[in-house]
């Protein structure tokens, strides 16, 4: 029995080991993708304070994700240091992984400090479940901090303000700092953007109908005070109310990109995120190795540990999460770095999915030899995909050094030079990271950053 744990034990410290060298070496290899450039330029010559105030005014009134990334731009305006890069993509990681243990152990009715092997073992594996087979979601969660910050962070914030919503708070600093935390998350969980923000909203009155009509449901739930819930709602809505009533929303909505013109244009942008999220979802493979390993090797486990309601509930936030990606992007637009909160939530779901499907279990026994050798081609896909992004991003990491090189001795001598960028895409679709060699806008940053005074590199040209 001894040996047992101690095998079991060094299994997960190796697991544990190798997260946390995989993440430094992503994190160490983050450079400026896509919007990144935008705010590099503006932090470099007019200001963050000069921006915040133009997107309230003109975009909108999300400005949590801006205000949340604008530290990390700071340290890597003068182009010399990128650790604040690094910084943001390591706490990212960090913050998925004890978002995903808090999901797990409250499925399992369990408080976060009784967490266990499996709870870590699924959390690494949510990391790992963003790659896709045609688009780099991984690279969506950890690199690209617009991305996550408008998507990931505000689905951490919902799921970690609900949790300490079911928390008792006995100590006389606890019961006044945890209040203000629940707001705060609430806040950030509603001000994301619209489709994530409006989720939110969504879930609370959910929860506080459901709670009118039978009052046992949030105690399955796990909630044993409303006035917390109520302190996270009250968050959310001040959040999502932001959005709204800036007149940066309403200046978007009455211009060229803002909502469609017609009832066809809008059937077609339902119809565009419908297949490009239902797409996304499909072609992610982790979520569907976990259901069948689930299905075959842990029917016991699912039975015994988690609870019909709170599976269903994870399943609802899920469902209710891909479509408000649908809804929400069909009146803009739809892109694949938009679904990394909807993937983040897949990889506990596919337990609960498992669970649900448990009196079909003798049907799936029925196919097991088929089902297994299925496991064994989705973990050797899943591998292949892990190594692929983790070094098509190293990779990319040393080519955008050398290219800011090569690039400002280009635009020394020809500041209308054909700038050269270091790119992810993956085939057949073309999704990924697209650089300054082939977007204007991007370009016009890029060169804008580059030539102000505070980019302070020393670059030597030959």
């Amino acid at each position: 029995m001894r040996k047992h744990l101690l095998a079991q034990s060094l299994w997960v410290k190796a697991t544990l080991g190798f997260w946390l060298i995989w993440q430094i070496a992503i994190a160490l290899s983050c450079r400026p993708v896509q919007d990144d450039y935008s705010y590099l330029d503006i932090g470099s010559n007019s200001g963050f304070a000069n921006y915040l105030s133009d997107f309230w005014t003109n975009w909108g009134g999300n400005l949590t994700p801006s205000i949340i990334r604008i530290p990390f731009y700071l340290p890597s305006i003068s182009g010399i240091h990128w650790w604040g890069f690094a910084l943001y993509s390591f706490l990212t990681s960090l913050l998925v992984l004890l978002t995903a243990m808090i999901l797990t152990t409250w499925l399992r009715g369990r408080p976060l400090s009784e967490f266990d092997s499996r709870d870590l073992i699924l959390a690494i594996l949510t990391c790992i479940g963003f790659e896709g087979v045609f688009s780099p979601g991984l690279l969506a969660a950890f690199v690209f901090g617009p991305a996550s910050s408008t998507h990931l962070l505000p689905v951490c914030s919902l799921v970690i303000g609900l949790w300490l919503c079911t928390l008792n708070y006995r100590s006389s600093s606890a019961k006044i700092l945890a209040p203000l935390l629940i707001f705060l998350l609430g806040f950030i969980a509603g001000n994301s953007n619209f489709s994530e923000g409006g989720l939110s909203v969504v879930i609370f009155m959910i929860l506080i109908i459901g709670y009118r009509i039978r009052p046992e449901f949030l105690r399955e739930l796990g909630f044993s005070k409303l006035v917390n819930l109520n302190t996270f709602g009250f968050g959310t809505l001040i959040g999502f109310g932001m959005i709204i009533a800036s007149p940066g929303f309403k200046n978007r909505a009455n211009s060229g990109s803002g909502l469609p013109s017609g009832i066809n244009e809008t059937l077609i942008g339902f119809r565009s995120s419908f297949v490009s999220f239902t797409g996304d979802v499909v072609t992610h493979p982790l979520w569907i190795f976990l259901f069948i390993f689930a299905i075959l090797y842990f029917k016991s486990g699912l039975k015994e540990e988690i609870t019909r309601t709170r599976a269903l509930a994870l399943v609802v936030l899920t469902t209710l999460c891909y479509l408000s990606l649908i809804v929400g992007t069909a009146f803009a637009y739809a892109a694949w770095h938009q679904s990394v909160g909807l993937l983040f939530l897949l990889t506990p779901t596919s337990i609960t999915i498992a669970y649900f499907l448990l009196p079909f279990a003798q049907v799936f026994e029925r196919f097991s030899i088929l089902l297994k050798v299925l496991l064994g081609t989705l973990a050797l896909l899943i591998s292949i995909l892990t190594v692929r992004v983790t070094v098509l991003e190293v990779s990319r990491g040393a080519t955008w050094d050398k290219n800011l090189i090569a690039n400002s001795c280009l635009l020394a001598e020809n500041n209308q030079a054909k700038l050269l960028g270091a790119e992810v895409k993956y085939p057949p679709l073309g999704l990924g990271i697209e650089d300054v060699n082939r977007w204007e806008w991007m370009s016009n940053n890029y060169k804008s950053w580059l030539t102000s005074p505070n980019f302070t590199k020393k670059v030597t040209c030959d």
